[in-house]
């Protein structure tokens, strides 16, 4: 394992008993409770923080914690560098060791994430070509560190030197201590004090993690009288030591355990010997000086260039590169400073100096011109093996800007693509003042999006000219995730003025857009425009674009078309190799097929596809689209009868969906629950989850996931007797799919999302048909037994089975809305009346006597007798006007019956 920082544990450890204790507290808190924190040890430079840290290491070890070790090695080292090396130490060095212990935590590190692949020299520093999400990269790393409490009492991290981490792993460890309350992880991370200040991002960290119940452990310089136990316990006697020898030693050194140890060795000769009471002591820089001058011309060569290579790598293929010798020179040279105690070779190779200040005093003697030609030579090193963020860093140091300005940029490329926003933002920020905003900008903006950082994009792309695509693509994005989905919108369409390259990306995002707010018609048809534009050889873009299409026909309820169109789209991505392959596109025309599966209620197949979608989305690091696939499987394994799998991908699903802040698929995830209750028969409490669901699935303005929530409420309501509200939600879900063609609802739920249609169309001709049957029998004295009634006999000068005026009535006033939109005329209705009236079987007298009163042109609303005529032929005004118009369709109702059938106002007020 690697090793922290500090002096070798044989080193006494001298007034430290009640910062171990302290440790050794937390250490068995988070065994005996399972929930994590982190101690962040706090001191000035050399005061013994690592070593204090790796007694704590020990005593977490010996309670039967797994121990991983990580040493930062500078903030312009490659991104995650020092996780790279503290995993391959405990994974263990080869291939085969390390796929077997990532296998199941996180695929997607073997070959998506760059540090991972160029240490299995599979595909160097080659990143995988998708769309990484920053959650999903540190949400995949966590999971390999908190799997190593399998099988133990928990894990002890020891992050050494945290003020030298690189922007991505320090907020990666940020990230880790959000999740550390549920898992049995103790981080220990050390930090230099006066790195501080030219730190403000780790300041910021600190007072954060303080806030939220982090602690924070302060170690101070030794007393005078531990200065005294100190020397007396490095002598080799064990004698008391001259007390003038420790008052300038105390004075020397502050009680800084780094200073007394080297004080101690120049005053002696070497460790262990008796010490002189007439000894002159040297000053503190001059301590450092003296020891360096043992070194000989090659060792002093060799660390001259380790003092600049090693802000960035503890290579030593790079030293000696650096330097200009070959191996054996550079291996002879390391040898003699490490026999001098100046620098340390771990167990792998890994080349450190003994101290920091070690490595500043070398670094320090050198002159402006040659620290920057050795930048210069530790870039080239760099570039060639595709450390670009190292190249950056060492090519400004070297003053060489144009170099700097292209190994950035294609650092900071990498970055993006691996999910590093942290490490590409603080690369983008370095080019800023050597390249144009109109070329910089772009990508820049694109970076703080993701970051969250909302309004320093939009500062930024309010500087870039709107005549490029690109600026009104990434301004879109911004309104997007903003939520101004008309925002967004509008953006995406200005983007589209014109002939552009990024054209067929405008009309995707335009087909995205649609398709989360449910607007599947306009969906399909940006997704069939590009499509159309789609260069045939690009097959991954021509898939998403069948993937939208078949997605729009899904949702419309054309089963069979979708499957055939996403099927095609997986062909397309099938027929490249794996290594061009788009995983991201392959994995949601996986997931959208297992979808597919569950609907015919194949539940292997959807298991199958879900599974695989899985395996790809954790290959990408892709954090969201784990949790969709988690939530999919759980209903895969729930529709084969395995209840206790499904629960167990659930509860993974929810937990996930918190730990990422996801309220949209949260709310999803109520829902699923919501239909799981009231399967169940546990009907109030799936009403309550569902009316959850539909208020964020509101805020969010996602049409389908509302009217989708409607219908489980309106499910729900009903089984929980609470009528009025299902009467109520379930026209307003009939409503929503009616007009905006959600026909999957109508197929997962035929017996209450219907063909509103359809269902008129039945309601009347059942109408008709009871009105024929009653017709032989009106006004007859005597009833009638049922093998009478199915008889159907003729009623006396009525031809057999004819329906009466309530029929002729009820069709008259359907078709009398409908020609208008749900406003009624009363003068026009009597006119059509008058016209059909010879036709009309079985008027009444009042409804007679009103067409009468029309013809003499007298008024229509005259009062009449209190009959049933009127409400015999009022149930199409219901059919035709929304349910939320209730206040319109009572004004339509009086409006229609008082045409004929214009009661005194006390029946009115009755009514």
């Amino acid at each position: 394992m690697t090793g922290a920082g500090g002096e070798s544990p044989r080193e006494p450890l001298i007034d430290r008993q009640l910062e171990l204790d302290l440790l050794r507290q937390h250490i068995a808190r988070v065994i005996e409770s399972g929930n994590g924190h982190a101690v962040l040890i706090l001191g000035e430079s050399g005061v013994g923080k690592s070593r204090l840290a790796v007694e704590a290491a020990a005593e977490a070890r010996k309670r039967g914690m797994a121990v991983i070790s990580v040493r930062c090695l500078g903030r312009g080292a490659e991104p995650l560098l020092p996780l790279k090396e503290a995993l391959a130490a405990y994974l263990g060095r080869t291939p085969d060791q390390i796929r077997r212990t990532l296998a199941r935590a996180a695929p997607a590190l073997l070959d998506a994430v760059p540090f991972i692949g160029a240490f299995l020299a599979s595909i160097g520093e080659k990143l995988a070509e998708g769309s990484f999400s920053l959650r999903g990269v540190y949400e995949e790393l966590s999971r390999i560190l908190i799997k190593a409490t399998s099988g133990n009492a928990g894990l002890f991290l020891l992050v050494d030197d945290l003020h030298a981490a690189d922007p991505d792993t320090l907020y990666f460890l940020n990230y880790l201590f959000r999740k550390l309350r549920q898992v049995p992880v103790l981080v220990a991370a050390t930090i230099q004090e006066e790195q501080l200040s030219d730190y403000p991002e780790l300041a910021d960290l600190m007072a954060e993690w303080s806030a939220t119940g982090h602690v924070t452990l302060t170690v101070v310089p030794l007393e005078r009288a531990h200065v005294g136990e100190y020397v007396r316990m490095m002598s080799a006697a064990g004698e008391l030591a001259d007390e003038s020898i420790v008052d300038r030693l105390f004075r020397l050194t502050g009680g800084n355990p780094f200073f007394l140890r080297k004080a101690v060795g120049l005053i002696t000769g070497s460790l262990g010997s008796p010490l002189a009471g007439d000894v002159v002591l040297p000053r503190a820089d001059a301590i450092l000086r003296r020891r360096l001058a043992r070194a000989d011309e090659m060792t002093r060569h060799f660390l001259r260039a380790a003092s600049v290579v090693l802000d960035t790598s503890d290579d030593l293929a790079a030293i000696t590169y650096v330097m200009e010798g070959d191996t054996k020179d550079a291996i002879a040279a390391l040898n003699k400073a490490c026999e001098i105690r100046l620098m340390r070779e771990g167990p792998h190779g890994e080349v450190s100096f003994v101290h920091a200040l070690m490595q500043h005093e070398v670094y320090a003697e050198m002159g402006a011109n040659q620290r920057r030609y050795l930048h210069a030579r530790a870039g080239e090193w760099s570039g060639r093996t595709g450390a670009m963020a190292s190249a950056a860093f060492h090519f400004e140091q070297a003053g060489q800007i144009d170099q700097m300005v292209q190994a950035g940029y294609q650092a900071a490329s990498q970055a993006e693509r691996a999910g590093m926003y942290h490490t590409a933002l603080m690369l983008y920020q370095k080019l800023r003042p050597h390249v144009s905003i109109d070329e910089l900008g772009p990508r820049l903006a694109g970076v703080l999006i993701v970051l969250g950082d909302w309004g320093e994009a939009e500062k930024l792309t309010g500087l870039l000219p709107l005549e490029d695509s690109s600026v009104r693509l990434l301004r879109s994005e911004l309104a997007f995730v903003r939520g101004d989905f008309d925002g967004a919108l509008a953006e995406a369409e200005m983007a589209l003025i014109g002939s552009s390259a990024e054209r067929v990306h405008v009309l995707i995002r335009l087909a995205d857009i649609a398709l989360y707010l449910g607007d599947f018609s306009e969906a399909q048809r940006y997704g069939r425009s590009a499509l159309d534009l789609a260069s045939t050889s690009d097959a991954s873009l021509r898939a998403r674009c069948y993937g939208i299409v078949a997605a729009t026909e899904y949702f419309g309820g054309d089963i069979q078309a979708a499957e055939t169109r996403f099927g095609a789209a997986l062909e397309l991505l099938e027929g490249l190799p794996e290594a061009d392959r788009d995983r991201v596109i392959h994995s949601t025309i996986l997931a959208n097929l297992g979808t597919v599966a569950e609907t015919r209620q194949e539940w292997a197949a959807a298991g199958h596809h879900h599974r695989e979608t899985l395996r790809l989305r954790r290959e990408v690091a892709d954090a969201r689209g784990v949790l969709q696939s988690l939530h999919a499987l759980g209903r895969a394994r729930l529709g084969a009868g395995d209840r206790d799998d499904a629960e167990r991908y659930f509860a993974e699903a929810g937990q996930l969906a918190e730990s990422l802040g996801e309220t949209l698929e949260r709310a999803k995830f109520w829902h699923t629950r919501a239909e799981l209750l009231l399967r169940d028969g546990y009907a109030s409490r799936a009403r309550e989850l569902a009316t959850s669901a539909l208020g964020t699935f509101t805020l969010s303005r996602t049409q389908y996931d509302i009217t989708h929530a409607r219908v489980t409420l309106s499910r729900a309501a009903l089984a929980s007797r609470h009528e009025r509200l299902a009467v109520q939600q379930g026209a307003l879900a009939r409503s929503a799919v009616q007009v905006m063609g959600y026909g999957l609802l109508c197929v997962l739920y035929p017996e209450d999302v219907f063909d509103l249609a359809g269902r008129i169309d039945g309601a009347l001709t059942a109408y008709a048909c009871g009105d024929a049957l009653g017709v032989p029998w009106e006004n007859a004295p005597m009833g009638a037994t049922p093998s009478q009634i199915e008889q159907l006999p003729a009623r006396e000068g009525w031809p057999h089975g004819t329906t009466s005026d309530d029929t002729a009535l009820t069709l008259l006033v359907a078709h009398h809305l409908a020609d208008r939109d749900g406003d009624s005329d009363p003068a026009a209705f009597l006119a059509d009346l008058a016209e059909q009236e010879a036709a009309t079987r079985g008027l009444g007298p009042t409804t007679t006597a009103a067409i009468e009163r029309f013809r003499r042109g007298e008024a229509a609303d005259s009062p009449g007798r209190a009959t049933n005529g009127a409400a015999m032929r009022a149930l199409p005004i219901g059919w035709v006007l929304p349910h939320d118009q209730a206040e319109r369709r009572r004004q339509v109702t009086v409006t229609m019956s008082r045409a004929t059938h214009a009661d005194p106002p006390r029946w009115l007020r009755r009514a």
